[in-house]
């Protein structure tokens, strides 16, 4: 696997870059990765069941506690919070 600082990252800060709809995507070994799916999996080992959720609802928290696994409906229930 290759790992570099972008021009537009600085290393020690954050990986990625915030795409327009408020997700932070990684690139590794040429292929894009929403960095919550990330998190996830480094610290599970495995993907999730189903898709993720943000507990409070901002997609800059990225802490593994703020991520819970749950359906589409349980994720569009949150979307109309915001």
């Amino acid at each position: 696997m290759r790992i570099r600082a972008s021009g537009k990252c600085k290393v020690g800060g954050p990986a990625g870059h915030v795409h327009h709809d408020g997700y932070r995507y990684i690139g590794l070994d040429k292929k894009l990765y929403l960095a919550h799916q990330l998190a996830w999996l480094f610290v599970k080992v495995k993907p999730p069941d189903h898709e993720l959720d943000f507990i409070d609802g901002d997609k800059a928290n990225l802490r593994f506690a703020n991520l819970r696994p749950a359906t589409r409906v349980q994720n569009n229930w949150n979307s109309d919070r915001s």
